[in-house]
């Protein structure tokens, strides 16, 4: 099983277009939680492409909890810190990329 801190790195599985300017891509990420699709835009830099429009978007773990771990996704969401935070299950989380900071 693997072992998440705050601070670790982790790739969230998305889907991937051309943001409004050049120097971001907009990314959706689809909820296992039936609380629908999360959009929002990214810097470039934060996407890693898998095939012509998938891949992951680099977030970072915020919160550990024995079943979930808590990622911050930064960019421009329709949130009301403009930054995306997304509760991930352990079953999900293990099957995810992760990288460590």
């Amino acid at each position: 099983m693997a072992r998440f801190r705050s601070g670790d790195s982790f790739n969230v599985p998305c889907v991937i277009e051309p943001g409004a300017f050049p120097d971001e891509k907009r990314v959706t990420i689809r909820r296992a939680s039936g609380k629908g699709d999360l959009c929002g835009y990214v810097p470039r830099e934060q996407v890693q492409f898998t095939n012509q429009n998938r891949g992951f978007v680099r977030g970072t773990v915020v919160d550990v909890k024995t079943d979930c771990i808590t990622v911050q996704i930064s960019g421009s969401f329709s949130t009301a810190s403009g930054h995306a935070a997304l509760r991930i299950r352990y079953p999900d989380a293990h099957s995810r990329s992760r990288t460590a900071a």
